[in-house]
């Protein structure tokens, strides 16, 4: 084959694969109007709108889901603090009002054990998606929110 035939055939060739690309882009670009058609649909259907996903991308972490992993860790701290002092407690020996003491320390670790469950409840609704959770219920004396 001479130089020209050569040149000319190149060329022929980049000519089809460039048509080929141009049919691919459209594809493509088709697929992709279909696909983002369904997913603004999808999210009417879960979310009742339209989700800003590059927004909530860039929120980052849920404030409230912060708090009460912190709330929790607080929690978990003073259970086992309560917890060591009653495992401290001489059982051989009790007195009566030792044995009141571990009672309350039960019925505490009991409640705080309810109160650990409640949290991790919470931080799972607030930490998935569509997690709504009702404003705090009650304060405590220290003016904490429960």
């Amino acid at each position: 084959m001479s130089f020209p035939a050569t040149i000319s055939h190149v060329c022929r060739e980049l000519r089809q694969h460039y048509s080929q690309l141009i049919k691919d882009r459209r594809l493509h670009e088709e697929r992709l109007a279909e696909l983002s058609a369904r997913c603004s649909e999808n999210m009417m259907l879960k979310f009742g709108r339209i989700v800003d996903l590059d927004m909530l991308e860039s929120v980052g972490v849920n404030r409230a889901a912060l708090e009460l992993r912190e709330k929790l860790r607080e929690s978990e701290t003073r259970g086992a603090a309560e917890t060591r002092r009653y495992d401290d407690v001489d059982f051989s020996g009790a007195s009566q009002q030792e044995e009141e003491e571990m009672f309350k320390l039960q019925q505490l670790v009991d409640a705080q054990t309810r109160e650990l469950d409640t949290l991790n409840q919470e931080i799972f609704q607030l930490t998935h998606k569509g997690g709504h959770l009702a404003p705090p219920q009650c304060a405590t004396s220290t003016g904490d929110v429960a």
